[in-house]
């Protein structure tokens, strides 16, 4: 029975340990959630603002068509106020040049300037208007331009919101089915709870009247081991005693083990000495042996060197006496 209770006991504490693995699985799964909500209503912000942004710019454009038509409308009406101002001055000039001629009030040199006049005067009408149109060439180019700028950030804005929008909301079902799959393992753990609680409360009842009868072995038990308790700390006073003198005798024996260790130095020391003045002497007579060596090889070469010449001079005197 003893050991089925710690068996449920230990079941029941991997079940808490489970229990609270999963409330802070689930906990963990709520903030990703709150913070994936937090993250869409930022996005959700972005986008009202890149909207606000789109809506800025389509409205400075228009105020640019708008300030360009008007400043093309302006040009257009000055450079045909000065077209007509032109046609009417050289209306006036052929009037006046017609009138000279027919009248002969003017020579010959006098209608040349007035003709010289009269083409300037084209020539400066012509260039006005080619350059009007150089201008309004140009600013419709700019124009163009400008909207091609703003359709390609459109476009460009709408397909990076899109793709953040399909990222977050697949971010958002894997949380929420992770979330169902946490709750769901959750309520499971709950039930087996409950029944292991169930079992232990069954288990405890069949425990009670076994708990009593131990309870009582227990206190017939106690005064037996009160009395080997008492004899146990005589042995532990006793083992304590000879542990000190162990000791004591442990620190006698270290501190002689340092005295022979001293004397093994200085034993050493002597040893050394005496080897060192030992090697000088072994030094000093190979020394003399050397040097008694290399007189006696000296003495010996020139004894040698004296008996090949006493040989020769006897070999020479032999082959003398055989020739003659």
């Amino acid at each position: 029975m003893e050991a089925k209770l710690k068996e449920v006991s230990q079941e029941k504490d991997d079940l808490a340990k489970k229990n609270l693995s999963c409330e802070t699985e689930l906990k963990q799964v709520e903030a990703k959630l709150t913070q994936v909500e937090e993250e869409n209503d930022n996005l959700a912000k972005n986008n009202k603002s890149w909207e606000t942004d789109v809506k800025q710019l389509k409205d400075q454009m228009r105020e640019k068509e708008e300030k360009f038509s008007k400043d093309l409308a302006e040009e257009h009406l000055s450079c045909e106020t000065k077209v007509h101002l032109m046609e009417i001055i050289l209306q006036e000039e052929e009037k006046k040049s017609d009138n000279m001629v027919h009248k002969n009030l003017i020579g010959g040199n006098e209608l040349k300037v007035v003709q010289a006049k009269l083409e300037e005067a084209k020539e400066t009408m012509r260039n006005l208007v080619k350059e009007n149109q150089s201008n309004v060439k140009q600013k419709d180019m700019k124009v163009q331009q400008l909207e091609n700028d703003l359709d390609e950030q459109e476009k460009k804005f709408s397909e990076d919101l899109a793709e953040k929008h399909q990222s977050w909301e697949t971010q958002l079902k894997q949380v929420e089915a992770k979330c169902k799959q946490v709750q769901k393992q959750k309520n499971h753990l709950v039930q087996i709870k409950k029944s292991w609680e169930t079992d232990v409360k069954q288990l405890k009842d069949q425990m009670r009247e076994p708990e009593q009868k131990l309870s009582e072995d227990l206190a017939e038990k106690h005064q037996s081991w009160e009395t080997k308790a008492s004899l146990l700390e005589t042995e532990i006073k006793e083992v304590t005693q000879e542990k000190e003198d162990l000791a004591q005798r442990l620190q006698s024996q270290a501190t002689e083990f340092k005295e022979i260790q001293a004397q093994l130095h200085k034993a050493e020391n002597e040893n050394n000495l005496i080897w060192e003045t030992k090697v000088q002497q072994l030094e000093e007579e190979m020394k003399e042996q050397k040097e008694k060596c290399s007189r006696d090889l000296t003495q010996k070469h020139q004894s040698w060197e004296t008996a090949v010449h006493l040989m020769e001079t006897q070999l020479k005197q032999a082959k003398d006496e055989k020739d003659d």
